[in-house]
């Protein structure tokens, strides 16, 4: 699969959240810590993280499994999920997460 720049403003990053809490509002973010990162990525064959949007209404939530460099999913590997929502879990302050409009 070809590189692709992920790179984004920080004014870019803020209207896209703030454009995400208008139209869904919640949960608007989920935090992991490194190590479920670094264990799917340390993965043989894993070049990439592709994170689904799962769950239904209040419960939605996000599933991360480790790509290989054809785009396949590492479907028999690490997949995490049990991230920490926001909310309730938010920083007390973010410059990416302002009020909505």
């Amino acid at each position: 699969m070809a590189e692709r720049d992920h790179h984004i403003s920080q004014a870019e990053a803020v209207a896209l959240i703030g454009a995400h809490k208008v139209a869904k509002g919640e949960p608007r973010a989920w935090m992991f810590s490194r190590g479920i990162i670094d264990e799917i990525l340390a993965q043989p064959k894993c070049s990439g993280l592709r994170i689904y949007l799962a769950g239904a209404g209040a419960e939605t939530t996000v599933v991360m499994v480790g790509t290989d460099g054809t785009n396949v999913d590492l479907a028999d590997g690490v997949i995490a999920e049990r991230g920490w929502p926001c909310p309730p879990d938010c920083p007390d302050s973010s410059p990416l997460d302002v009020s909505t409009p």
